[in-house]
Formats: C-alpha cells, structure tokens, sequence
C-alpha cells in the first residue's frame, strides 16, 4: 500500500470545525511548484534503463517462469495432499490451509497481533493452524517468512518487528525530501538493517523444509519496467540458492522490494527489473490457478477422502472509507479520492475471492471455506502528519493489541465479504464477475446467494 503525495507535501485537516478550512504547510506552495519545475528539468537516472530489446526479451522469460511455477506448484501441492488423502483414517478428511495476508504498511501490526491471539486459542480446533500456502502482499510479506515457519517463537519474532519498531526505520531525507533525483522520500538503512536483524540463515532452512515437505510461500513484487507482477516462490528459490549467505540475501531483498512503497520507499532491483510494493498490482494474493488446477486433478480420483480447504485471509486495515466531511481543496479531493479508490479496491478483491470460494466449493470436488478479518471500522485512524519518520509506535501498539484480541476470538471471523453498500453479503456486481475456467465435471454454476 503506498501513500499519495498529497499527504506528505501537505499537513492534514488541521479544522476550526467539522467544516472548517484545510491549512497547507507553510512550505507546501513552494514543494509543489520546486518539484513540477526539476521534475520537467531533470530527466538523469543513476540507473543504466534496460533496451526495448531486453524488455522484450524479459518479457518472454517471465512468462515462461510463470508457467513454470504454475506446473512446480501444482505438482507439490497434489503430491502433498495426495500423501494425507492415502494417510487418512476412515472418516478424517484432509486439510488444507491458506492464508493470504494483505498490505497495509505499519497497519501490518494488526495483523501480527491476529496471528499472536489465533495461537493462543485454547481449543486446538480454532487455534491457529499450522499453514500449507502462505502469499503474502507488502507489509503481509514482510510477516510471512515467520508464519510460515509457524512456531511460537517466530510469530513473537514478528510481534517485537511491530512493537518495537526503531525511530529511524524510515527518515525522511530532509526538507528537500521531494527533489526528482532522489530514490525516495525515505531513507531505509534502518529498515535495512532491522531485516538484517530478522531475516537470516534460520528463515532460509524453515523455507527448504517447508519446501520439502510441498508447503509454498509465496510474495509479490511490481515489476514497474514490464508493468508485471512477478510472484516469488521463495521455498523453491531457497532451495535452488544453495550458498546459505546469497539464499540470506535474495531473501532480504525481495522482501525489501515487495514492502517497498513507490516513491516513499526505494525501488529495488532485481535480476535487471525494478521491483516495488506488490500493492501497487494487487492488495491480496488469491492463487486462483492453483487452486483449479487442484480441483481438476483431485476429481481424477472420486473415491479418495474429500478435501478441506480453508482460506484464511487478514486484511490489515479497514475495508470500508469512513465518513469524512471533504474540501473542494485538490489536496483534500485527492487525499480523500485515494482513500476511497484504496478501500474498494480491498472490497472488491475480498468480494472476488468469497466469489471464487463458493464457485470452488459448488463444483463439488473440494469443501472450500472462505473466512477473512479486517481492521474494525470504529477503530480510530489518524491523520498521517508530516514527520521524520512514516511509522507511529503508539499506533501500531494500538493496533497489536486489538489484532491480538480479536485473534482470541474465532466469532471475528467473517465468512461473507462485503458488498458495495458496506454490508457483509453477496457481492452486489451483477455481470461483472466472470467465473474462472470450469472443469469438465462442473458446471462452474454459483450457488444462490446469502439472504441479506
């Protein structure tokens, strides 16, 4: 999730009333007119641009890379489910878990608090389950390593990542923060040097079991020179990187360029592309071809033990705009239209998936459960200021402790997304959600919708 300039050039509503007027920066006049003149009058890069010719050719190996990963996927998953089908007793029904974990910045507190809530459950039926795919989008990302490891020790690792969160994570760099040369900004050394901290050999060798054992993480970043996002396997990229020190590296850096917000944050290059926030593409990571492909190749064999799919999925901020009385201002129309654009597009996202489920679970080869929490939209959110660094302490605090509470409560889940009213239900666009490829032995029909 990245933040519009509108909100750093800008303080927020500073009001005499609930009407009252919006006051810029004593500064801001200047920053804008400073960054329209050297943005038209700088045009130099520090970066070498790749040539039509390579784009094309980069262009051509992703898409081989992405069916590549489509069919290593695939293969690992089926193997893996088909080992518990044969090891099943009578009546046990296999599972399988997913959890997508959203973007959302340092709102990403909120969802380790869920996390660190969900395991201590006491009933082990609702506690936190141990994940067979894990995808993960920006600060989702960043927390993904550690719930795929799945330990009690890693998923506190993740709680100290959110609470104790360093003054100088992030660092605006200075008052000339804005001029066009820069990379970003923010200065990330001490985020940098935060995931230095965290991410290491341990990380890698939980990825290469998981990868063994056909468990998948995978994370997104945007390719901003082909307009693609590109989805990391890092349980198979482990693996293939067998020097522990550059599996440590590629690790970090991919999970820098998938939490790096444009423009705020630096882009970061990788393999020759640069790569930002996966928000940018995709608020949530759905593998919806994975998921058919499962179905397709488990009806092959009616007689095994049916399959339970559950996916989880923790939307790390609100899914609804709140009320906001709006000034005619352009910064205001534009803070407050980015806000909106933001919320919907989580809403839909979330209504596309709920879609997907109950189309999944109607063809009637797999038991798909679609379950998902979000930030409460009483919950309070502040007006982001103009500050040294990007990231509130007290708030992610905040936000950790109801994460946490709400984790304790298997009620918080939701099963029904919400519709463009705001109201949990069946999504409300009519004709505009077209089914995924149905197999030969369904329909693909939906069942009926939820009574509202």
């Amino acid at each position: 999730m990245f933040v519009p300039i509108t909100r750093l050039v800008y303080r927020p509503e500073v009001r005499s009333g609930a009407r009252g007027p919006l006051h810029p920066a004593p500064h801001a006049g200047l920053v804008l007119v400073l960054t329209l003149v050297l943005a038209a009058a700088c045009k130099s890069t520090a970066r070498e641009l790749p040539t039509s010719e390579q784009l094309d050719d980069r262009a051509l190996q992703q898409a081989v890379d992405v069916e590549d990963l489509d069919a290593r996927l695939v293969a690992r998953t089926l193997g893996r489910i088909r080992s518990e089908q044969a090891a099943a007793g009578p009546g046990e029904q296999p599972t399988f878990d997913v959890l997508m974990l959203s973007g959302g910045g340092q709102y990403g507190a909120f969802g380790a608090g869920v996390l660190r809530g969900w395991g201590e459950l006491a009933e082990s039926a609702d506690r936190r389950p141990s994940f067979d795919l894990v995808t993960g989008i920006s600060t989702g990302s960043l927390i993904s390593p550690f719930v795929f490891a799945g330990t009690e020790d890693q998923i506190k690792r993740v709680e100290l990542f959110y609470r104790e969160v360093r003054d100088d994570l992030a660092v605006l760099r200075g008052l000339l923060f804005f001029l066009p040369w820069r990379e970003s900004f923010f200065d990330v050394t001490g985020l940098e040097e935060t995931l230095a901290k965290e991410i290491g050999v341990a990380e890698v060798h939980a990825l290469r079991a998981g990868d063994l054992e056909g468990r998948s993480l995978l994370v997104a970043t945007t390719d901003l020179d082909l307009g693609l996002v590109r989805i990391w396997d890092l349980g198979q990229e482990m693996q293939e990187l067998t020097d522990d020190q550059l599996a440590v590296d590629h690790l970090r850096r991919t999970l820098r360029a998938s939490s790096s917000i444009p423009a705020v944050f630096p882009p970061v290059e990788i393999e020759g592309g640069l790569h930002v926030d996966g928000g940018v593409a995709e608020h949530l990571f759905l593998p919806v071809r994975l998921l058919e492909a499962l179905q397709e190749g488990l009806a092959e064999d009616p007689d095994a033990p049916r399959v339970r799919v559950r996916i989880w999925t923790i939307v790390n901020g609100k899914i609804k705009a709140a009320k906001h009385p709006t000034e005619s201002t352009w910064p205001d129309v534009a803070t407050r239209s980015y806000q909106v654009m933001m919320r919907f597009a989580v809403a839909s996202e979330l209504r596309y998936a709920e879609l997907f489920c109950r189309w999944l679970d109607a063809c009637d080869v797999l038991d798909v459960e679609f379950r998902y929490i979000a930030l409460p939209e009483d919950f309070e959110v502040p007006q982001l200021k103009i500050k040294k660094s990007i990231f509130d302490a007290a708030l992610m605090d905040s936000l950790f402790d109801l994460g946490q509470a709400l984790g304790r409560d298997p009620e918080a889940w939701v099963s029904a997304a919400p519709n463009r009213s705001g109201r949990a239900g069946y999504s409300a666009y009519s004709g505009l959600f077209v089914p995924p490829r149905s197999p030969a032995s369904s329909s693909g029909a939906l069942p009926p919708a939820p009574e509202e």
